[in-house]
């Protein structure tokens, strides 16, 4: 039998003790726990769970890794998860429900702070002088409050961000009556419907209300917060702070604002989904506007809730049921962790995309990135539906897109799949990059490894058989300590392999027309963790800096094979559970191959 196992991390990840909140990202382990039904179809139930899980971590929340450690007997996955305060805070709001992750349990002991680790790069950056003057002038610019009904995933706010071109942007749950709302809050002087049209354009952010929080509201709220979280974030070591009280913050009158310290009651399934719940009822009995910026990590049952009555009349103790009014607090309690539901990271990545502003496009430094570009000329499968009945591939942008790219860098334009080509790039012809952009040609390009490219180059040579081989005129960047990884590049035999592949590994890149995929590299991989039977025909290891990489989601592969697979997907458009080659050892030692 043929089977995947990644070769073990070459240069393993250090770790020590850091505030993640200077950009640098923690690593923390979770089990999942599949609901229990009968032997057969629990070896479907848990990766069906798994699948769902991991689609709400790096889809929904942007978590920066999951990896599977370990499965045992009883039906549980235990993984690590890498990703700044800020993916938790989103992970802990988007999927600590039943949809999603509902049985996902963190695992003592505390997490550990990673300071070089592969994804953390572009947040050690030093924050360029222009930047800096840039966050500086956003003082005067105005809050804007962007209201969503539910899951804001990744792409939508990244687009966001962008299009805002603000230099920092909040994700905040809150309750309005009983329904829940996110909002997104940034600092901008473009238009708000400048913004959401540009994002809808794309195919992300598709409900957006206007009505749900007033400019009035946000700026109550968030207005002087805001200009906090981003003064803290320009200071060099601003995470050793003391909370000093700030002389320009505005102080709420008790017309406009309570902070009310609450216990929530222990039967409720967790302390989220229970202050979830008396958020819920508070606003329904108050007819109130409810938040709560606790942190992910405070675990115990107190939270303190913001509260906006908008009537007069307030009374107490309305919601026994799911929670319990211990006092009134003052208002600065409730905005004790507050900055960390913002992502002050310099940058949204190794990126440009079409909606930025062509100021921006044009200011960015190319000279910090790499000579190896992913291009993507398909945009609305960044947020499309898992319903793929009507997913096609948009063939017209995909010809314009590579037409550009080759008139733009002769040197070498790679096509990997329905929606994603290579392209290299000379350090002379770096500042092209942006020639191609449109939301009908190429929606995004993405800096990626220079070994990327020479290696699908070699690939070339080789079946070249005689004829004249190409040389890469690519720009290459001296390597930076601390950002290594050992990365698998392997060949897989078919589409169902793909989507197995992303399952139980990490993949990072993907040529459905070369059939080959690139993995992270394991670090604590349990030598019995269920493998892909069957998929992987070559594997080529190699130590290389992945820069800003994510691995893609086994839901979100589906896209790069749709064509192949359509007839395997069940009512929710996800490839059947039954029709992956996951060779568990469990599960085929007491019933055979399933």
């Amino acid at each position: 039998m043929r089977s995947f196992r990644a070769t073990r991390i070459l240069t393993s990840v250090l770790a020590c003790r850091m505030d993640a909140s200077n950009g640098g990202e923690l690593e923390r382990e979770y089990s999942y726990t599949a609901p229990s039904l009968n032997e057969r179809s629990e070896a479907q139930t848990i990766w069906d769970g798994f699948r769902r899980c991991q689609t709400c971590l790096l889809d929904i929340a942007g978590v920066s890794r999951v990896s599977l450690l370990s499965t045992n007997h009883v039906m549980t996955a235990r993984m690590r998860i890498t990703s700044t305060s800020f993916g938790f805070q989103r992970m802990l709001k988007n999927c600590d429900n039943d949809r999603y992750c509902g049985s996902l349990k963190w695992e003592m002991p505390p997490p550990r702070a990673i300071l070089n680790h592969p994804n953390a790069m572009e947040h050690r950056k030093p924050i360029p002088s222009s930047a800096r003057s840039f966050e500086i002038e956003q003082f005067s610019l105005k809050v804007m409050c962007l209201v969503h009904s539910g899951n804001v995933d990744e792409s939508c706010r990244t687009c966001l961000r962008e299009a805002s071109n603000s230099k920092i942007l909040g994700e905040f749950f809150f309750t309005d009556a009983a329904r829940g709302y996110f909002s997104t809050v940034q600092r901008t002087s473009r238009n708000r419907n400048e913004i959401v049209l540009a994002c809808k354009a794309l195919g992300v952010c598709d409900i957006i209300y206007y009505s749900k929080l007033t400019d009035q509201i946000c700026d109550e709220i968030h207005d002087t917060e805001v200009s906090i979280s981003m003064r803290r974030a320009q200071r060099e070591n601003y995470h050793r702070m003391d909370r000093e009280p700030d002389k320009r913050r505005r102080e709420p009158t008790k017309n406009h604002l309570y902070c009310v310290e609450v216990e929530i009651k222990s039967s409720s399934s967790s302390p989220h989904r229970g202050l979830v719940s008396c958020m819920e009822c508070f606003g329904a009995a108050q007819n109130s506007i409810v938040h709560s910026f606790k942190s992910d990590d405070k675990r115990e049952r107190l939270a303190s809730l913001l509260i906006r009555p908008l009537e007069i009349d307030f009374f107490l103790d309305p919601c026994q049921e799911f929670c319990v009014v211990r006092e009134f607090v003052p208002i600065n309690k409730c905005y004790e962790d507050y900055d960390k539901q913002f992502d002050d990271t310099p940058s949204v990545g190794n990126q440009i995309s079409w909606n930025m502003p062509e100021s921006s496009r044009e200011s960015i430094n190319t000279d910090e990135y790499s000579g190896c570009l992913l291009a993507y000329h398909q945009s609305t499968w960044m947020s499309a539906n898992m319903l793929l009945r009507s997913f096609k591939f948009d063939t017209s942008s995909r010809k314009e897109c590579t037409k550009c790219l080759q008139m733009q860098f002769r040197d070498y334009v790679s096509r990997l799949s329905g929606m994603t080509s290579l392209v290299a790039v000379s350090a002379a012809d770096q500042k092209k990059a942006g020639n191609c952009f449109h939301h009908e040609l190429c929606t995004r390009l993405t800096f990626i490894p220079d070994e990327m490219c020479l290696n699908d180059l070699a690939a070339l040579n080789e079946n070249q058989a005689g004829s004249s081989r190409q040389a890469l005129n690519i720009k290459r960047l001296a390597t930076q300590s601390g950002q290594m990884a050992t990365v698998v590049k392997a060949t897989y035999t078919n589409p169902t392999c793909l989507v197995c592949l992303a399952l139980l590994y990490e993949v990072i890149m993907v040529s459905t027309v070369k059939k080959y995929v690139w993995i992270l590299g394991e670090n604590g991989r349990m030598e019995s963790v269920p493998v892909c039977q069957f998929c992987v025909t070559s594997q080529q290891p190699m130590p290389i800096d992945i820069r800003s990489m994510r691995p893609i989601s086994a839901a979100m592969i589906q896209f790069y094979v749709y064509e192949e697979i359509r007839n395997k997907l069940d009512h929710d458009g996800l490839v059947r559970v039954c029709e992956l080659p996951i060779n568990d050892p469990f599960f085929d030692s007491i019933m055979g191959t399933w």
